[in-house]
Parts: C-alpha cells; sequence; structure tokens
C-alpha cells in the first residue's frame, strides 16, 4: 500500500513512522489473507476435482457395465441366429443331395433301359 492511501487526518494523527507501520502490517495481513484465501481456493477446488472425477469413474463404470450386458445381448443373438442358419443351410443341404439322388436314380434307369433296348435290338438283328 502506498502513503497516499491512508487518510491525512489518520497519517497526522498516527505520525509518519506509525503510518509506515501500519501500512506494513496491513501489508502483511493482505499477504496473509492472499495467501489464505488461494490455499482454500485451491483446496476447494482439488476437492470439487477429486468428486467430480470420481463421479466421472462411477458413470464410466456404468456405462462400461451396461455396454459389456447390451453387447453380450448382442453376442447372444448373433449365435442363436447363426445356428439357426446353419439348420436351415445343413437342411437345404441335405434336400439338395436327396434331388440330386433322385435324379441320378432316373438317369441310371434311363440308361439301363435304354443301353438293354440297344443290346436287344442289336441281338434280334443278329438272328
Amino acid at each position: 500500500m502506498d502513503v497516499d492511501a491512508v487518510p491525512t487526518a489518520l497519517a497526522a494523527r498516527l505520525g509518519p513512522e506509525a503510518t509506515s507501520g501500519f501500512l506494513h502490517v496491513l501489508d502483511l495481513a493482505e499477504r496473509e489473507w492472499s495467501d489464505d484465501m488461494m490455499t482454500m481456493a485451491g483446496e476447494r477446488f482439488e476437492r470439487r476435482f477429486a468428486e467430480e472425477g470420481s463421479s466421472l469413474r462411477v458413470q464410466i463404470a456404468q456405462t462400461e457395465a451396461a455396454l459389456r450386458k447390451e453387447l453380450g445381448q448382442f453376442e447372444a443373438g448373433l449365435r442363436q441366429d447363426f445356428a439357426q442358419m446353419e439348420v436351415r443351410v445343413l437342411r437345404e443341404i441335405g434336400s439338395n443331395r436327396f434331388e440330386l439322388l433322385k435324379w441320378s436314380f432316373l438317369f441310371w434307369i434311363g440308361q439301363v433301359v435304354t443301353m438293354s433296348a440297344i443290346i436287344a435290338a442289336m441281338l434280334r438283328s443278329i438272328r
């Protein structure tokens, strides 16, 4: 603080040395008060920061748990869909095999009848 900041009536009553000492005491008090306020503000900030950090950790844990649960449900649904698809594919393969075998037998029977007819015709022409 400056000596000019002290009212003249007070400076005249105290005297120059007392006014200077008074200003020195006020400066020390202001510095101490400023340090105390900075310490309190810092502690308050740290406490608030810790509270918000822990709140954020809780929210992250809850979100992670919800995501894990949802992912598990999705995975279970996906496994079920794959199992159903596998059953359908196996049925389709079995059906196609049956169709292929059925047409193969018809072809073979046709070949046997045709070959029998050709051999019978050849045997009749020889006699």
